[in-house]
């Protein structure tokens, strides 16, 4: 839990949660502007109430959390938008058949959208692969950052 939250040896925590949301809520429709922050407010307390109900030890905590970007101070300012890449290097991409937060689907248009990309889908359902202990996964990453060795195109490591 610690490392998962930043948490070094001597009790300090890193910033990674705070730039992670600090990103993500400036990646939107920069035209929906800033929202306002009394109803924003009031809707997330409302979400929280409903949430702690339901879940009394995280719910709240979690609505919180996730609904950091309703009251955000600031504008989005980063629309998201197709990525192009025109000759790039070979690239390596990496998902879980189950993450929740990139999807295969979102992951094949990346590899769609890139000349030279591969997409290596793995069985699982964690957010990250390399060094996860998927030994498939793991040799195919180290061959391509040792030899450059792109697997072949529709890869799957279970």
């Amino acid at each position: 839990a610690d490392d998962f939250n930043g948490r070094h040896s001597d009790g300090s925590y890193d910033q990674s949660d705070d730039l992670y949301i600090a990103v993500s809520c400036l990646v939107g429709d920069p035209a929906k502007g800033v929202p306002d922050r009394a109803e924003a407010r009031q809707r997330v307390d409302q979400l929280a109430a409903a949430a702690g109900e339901v879940s009394p030890y995280f719910g709240a905590w979690l609505t919180y959390r996730e609904q950091l970007c309703e009251v955000w101070p600031v504008a989005a300012t980063f629309a998201p938008h197709d990525i192009h890449a025109p000759g790039a290097p070979p690239i390596l991409l990496l998902n879980n058949s189950g993450d929740q937060v990139t999807t295969v689907e979102d992951a094949e248009a990346v590899e769609a959208s890139l000349e030279r990309a591969v997409l290596v889908v793995n069985e699982g359902t964690e957010h990250g692969t390399y060094l996860e202990g998927h030994e498939c996964v793991d040799d195919l990453v180290e061959a391509f950052l040792l030899d450059g060795t792109l697997p072949a195109e529709g890869t799957k490591c279970e």
